[in-house]
């Protein structure tokens, strides 16, 4: 039982590794690929032609370096967040069992929250939130580990954490601007104190550059992922959404759409934690946990960038820093009070996580268009395609030597499905293509025309349901 805890980290780790050396790419990751490719190092840092919020800078310059050692499988670029995997299940450990040690070892059942969805999807990705995750628990936990015995060491090693997570995902700056504000209020020391002085003069590059991408993202991304609102459909309601049902992976969009099931996860997740939260503050646990102060302190400084700099607010895994500093204490209150609200709340959202991991997985075991591209003979293909998809472009010159010619009739938001239909319509008629491949609700609307045509329904990389038709040239 001593082993509890390292046992939960090597079999999510094995799951990881499987599921990183398997899986297909994602959207992200090949969005990112296709995006570096001709940019240079120097390029990448300034945001010069890569001008987005996926550019997350320390893993974009990965997938740089990836491409110039001529690395071609997907799990080289992954492997900067696995390897990530290692360091969060010690700072994990650490912060939560600093100075608080479980009164048994079967208490260590209780952080399996912590590898699930939504946590552990980013250590099998390559995006920069794994490494973001990483280094806020490795900064969270310096700094409980500073306060507690001042060890110069500590306060640096928490710093460096604190800019590492900042750089890999720039919304991990409002959580690193907290904790030194947190500091500062505990330490109770001098303000022109040299440590004060030197954090001060090295944090303001990193705020100004900050800044400088956040304008360039925000000029330039019109899909970024934030919100003008806090709480109503706002940052903490997608935080909220964020860890009901996913609905873009699930086996059965006709039952979501009948039941409902993710408002229902929704409002499942949330009436359970309105007992959690009203215990914790009629009890002023905030003073027990610091992880309470720090959400409180960093809603603040959201409030105040949104008011002052008309900032958005960080939406779902953008902000995916709460979960720690929620569920942190609500784990600690568990194993200490055994508290039947805490418990009832917990388990609702442990059962919802289990459903995510096995439909991550029902999407893992699904066939996909490049599996079956690939088991076809080796000549060109022409495929006509209402869904634009970058994961096309790349497994077209990495892996089939630009043999897949894709003509996609539709942009992302069509809204003009007449002409889509016509087009489809069209090329059934001519005879000019080897396959279709339509989006779910188009071969709804057109099954009809594709009666008595060989179909396969596949998977995207993003985890969208679409279908496969044969067109006659094809299946001859």
């Amino acid at each position: 039982m001593k082993r509890i805890y390292p046992f939960i980290c090597l079999f999510f780790f094995v799951i990881l590794l499987t599921y990183a050396f398997f899986h297909v790419w994602d959207y992200d990751e090949a969005w990112t690929w296709l995006s570096v490719k001709n940019e240079s190092f120097g390029d990448l840092v300034l945001y010069k032609h890569f001008v987005i919020a996926n550019n997350h800078i320390l893993n974009s310059l990965w997938f740089k370096l990836m491409q110039a050692a001529g690395c071609r499988h997907v799990i080289f670029y992954r492997a900067l967040s696995l390897l990530c995997y290692i360091p969060y299940c010690y700072f994990l450990w650490k912060a939560i069992t600093w100075k608080s040690p479980f009164p048994t070892p079967k208490a260590a059942w209780w952080l399996i929250l912590f590898f699930l969805p939504p946590v552990l999807t980013w250590f099998s990705l390559g995006r920069g939130y794994a490494m973001a995750i990483t280094f806020f628990m490795g900064s969270l936990y310096y700094m409980k580990a500073w306060l507690d015995e001042k060890r110069t060491s500590d306060y640096w090693k928490f710093f460096c954490c604190g800019v590492i997570s900042s750089l890999a995902i720039v919304s991990f700056l409002f959580p690193f601007i907290a904790i030194l504000i947190y500091i500062f209020i505990r330490s109770g020391g001098k303000v022109f104190s040299a440590r004060n002085i030197v954090s001060a003069v090295l944090v303001l590059p990193l705020v100004c550059y900050i800044y400088y991408v956040g304008k360039i993202i925000v000029l330039n991304d019109k899909l970024i992922n934030g919100t003008d609102h806090l709480i109503v459909n706002g940052m903490y309601s997608t935080l909220i959404g964020f860890v009901g049902i996913y609905d873009f992976i699930f086996p059965s969009p006709e039952l979501l759409e009948h039941i409902d099931l993710v408002l229902i996860s929704k409002v499942l997740v949330s009436l359970s934690l309105v007992p959690v939260v009203w215990i914790m503050v009629r009890k002023r646990k905030a003073r027990a946990f610091p992880e309470l102060s720090l959400l409180l302190l960093i809603t603040l400084m959201l409030l105040g960038a949104h008011f002052v700099l008309k900032a958005k607010y960080p939406s779902d895994r953008s902000a995916i820093y709460f979960v720690f500093l929620l569920y942190i204490p609500i784990v600690l209150y568990i194993i200490r009070e055994k508290n039947k609200f805490f418990k009832l709340h917990y388990f609702v959202m442990i059962f919802f996580s289990v459903v995510n991991f096995g439909l991550f997985f029902y999407a893992f075991t699904r066939p996909n268009l490049y599996q079956v591209m690939a088991a076809n003979p080796v000549r060109s293909y022409t495929i006509i395609s209402d869904f634009p998809n970058l994961p096309d472009d790349l497994y077209n010159e990495l892996y089939f030597d630009g043999r897949l010619q894709f003509h996609y009739i539709a942009k992302s938001f069509e809204s003009d499905w007449d002409r889509v239909d016509r087009t489809i319509a069209s090329a059934l008629q001519e005879d000019t293509a080897d396959y279709l491949l339509v989006q779910r609700s188009t071969w709804m609307r057109d099954q009809s025309m594709f009666a008595g045509r060989p179909t396969q329904k596949l998977l995207t990389p993003s985890n969208k349901e679409v279908y496969l038709i044969s067109i006659k040239r094809a299946a001859q």
